[in-house]
């Protein structure tokens, strides 16, 4: 992905961090962090794929945060004991 500043504040955000401890998390400054999302620090490419992978953490927990509550209500509607991932996306997804 292409970080910019807005990019990076959002992630942070998302996470529910503060700069210090995406700073934390990166093994940098929090001054580099915040330099990063006021646009005055470059991003360098190690950081950017760290950012990279934090994206696809954050967006991994979503979808499981949200698979966990629609698998209930189909359980619940369905009276099974238990079903697959792939069943439960496919029907709120209407495929």
């Amino acid at each position: 992905m292409n970080w910019d500043s807005d990019k990076i504040k959002s992630l942070r955000l998302r996470l529910g961090w503060s700069p210090s401890d995406l700073a934390r998390r990166l093994n940098c400054e929090s001054c580099i962090v915040a330099g990063w999302e006021k646009g005055s620090e470059p991003l360098e490419a190690v950081f950017s794929q760290e950012l990279d992978i934090l994206l696809k953490q954050a967006d991994s927990t979503a979808d499981e945060v949200t698979g966990q509550a629609l698998a209930e209500v189909f359980l619940e509607e369905s009276e099974l004991q238990q079903c697959e991932l792939k069943t439960v996306t496919d029907r709120f997804l209407g495929n």
